[in-house]
């Protein structure tokens, strides 16, 4: 992994080019990671009728999906899905409650991380805040809590900042609407029609700890400093591979490094913008992999 160096960069004029976005960049992407989900849920019956086993085995794959349809959320946050703004939040609502994530408070709170990486006031400083002085041993209770449910504090968070931003009743009646209706099918999917009711509980779960546990790892190897590095806009790309990929990313995110920079530029671009940077001499730092930086980060600690 390339070493952090902390310098002035000049400022520098983007192509018109990379500010566009393509109507069927964002429908793609919206079918895909909407889609799998909700084909893992409308297969539980099926697993579970071969083995209850096959049913819990598949909290893996179905945390995993979740854990990626939380990025069309980003995205459309970003505004970046499709031309127009009305399509962009139409759909990062709908992704919100496929994700039980708010569209609203993650609108705010993803926001003030662009603004505070590595502040205290960063909302995401749980995936790879406070590690300075951690021993493996902690290092490796910080990367694996997820899977007991520990990260549902982001859960939390997103509450708090909901409950902070009052909202016309008839939308916030129409948001809470939209969840229970989707949550609600999903759960009859899953359970067969109500047949199996045991099985309503694997798409909370999946949620709780691999899809918490999938998005910790992103943030936590895209911004934890190694020992005497400063956080403060710790920022860190990854080289993207055909074993990782399944795992952790989609739509370029392993590109974290230039879209920190560059947040405008809609993620279908950042390969290109990252060959670009290159030529002009502002190379974003790129680790070779995200196995690579929690090695690395292993290998440093106390």
């Amino acid at each position: 992994m390339e070493g952090h160096v902390t310098t002035p960069q000049a400022k520098l004029v983007i192509p018109r080019r990379f500010f566009e976005t393509s109507n069927a960049w964002g429908l793609r992407a919206t079918l895909r990671l909407l889609g799998v989900p909700l084909i893992h849920i409308a297969m539980l019956p099926f697993w579970a009728s071969l083995s209850p086993w096959l049913a819990i085995a598949a909290v893996v794959p179905l945390g995993i999906a979740i854990s990626k349809t939380t990025l069309l959320v980003h995205e459309a946050v970003h505004g970046s899905l499709f031309r127009t703004h009305a399509f962009n939040r139409i759909v990062g609502r709908i992704a919100g409650w496929w994700t039980v994530v708010d569209f609203i408070a993650f609108d705010a709170l993803h926001k003030k991380h662009h603004a505070t990486v590595g502040d205290e006031g960063d909302p995401q400083l749980l995936d790879y805040g406070a590690l300075e002085t951690a021993t493996r041993l902690q290092l490796a209770w910080h990367l694996l809590r997820p899977l007991l449910g520990w990260n549902m504090a982001h859960m939390a968070t997103l509450l708090r900042q909901r409950l902070s931003m009052p909202r016309p009743w008839p939308i916030t009646l129409g948001e809470c609407a939209g969840l229970v209706l989707v949550q609600g099918t999903f759960f009859l999917l899953a359970t067969g029609g109500g047949q199996q009711l045991w099985l309503g509980l694997i798409f909370p779960l999946s949620a709780a700890t691999v899809g918490l546990l999938m998005s910790q790892i992103r943030g936590f190897c895209e911004h934890v400093p190694m020992p005497g590095e400063s956080g403060v806009m710790r920022l860190r790309s990854h080289t993207s591979n055909p074993f990782e990929r399944p795992f952790i990313h989609y739509l370029n995110y392993n590109y974290h490094g230039e879209h920190h920079r560059y947040p405008r530029v809609p993620s279908r671009h950042l390969p290109a913008l990252s060959d670009w940077l290159l030529e002009q001499g502002q190379p974003i730092e790129r680790s070779a992999s995200y196995t690579s930086t929690i090695l690395a980060r292993w290998r440093a600690c106390a």
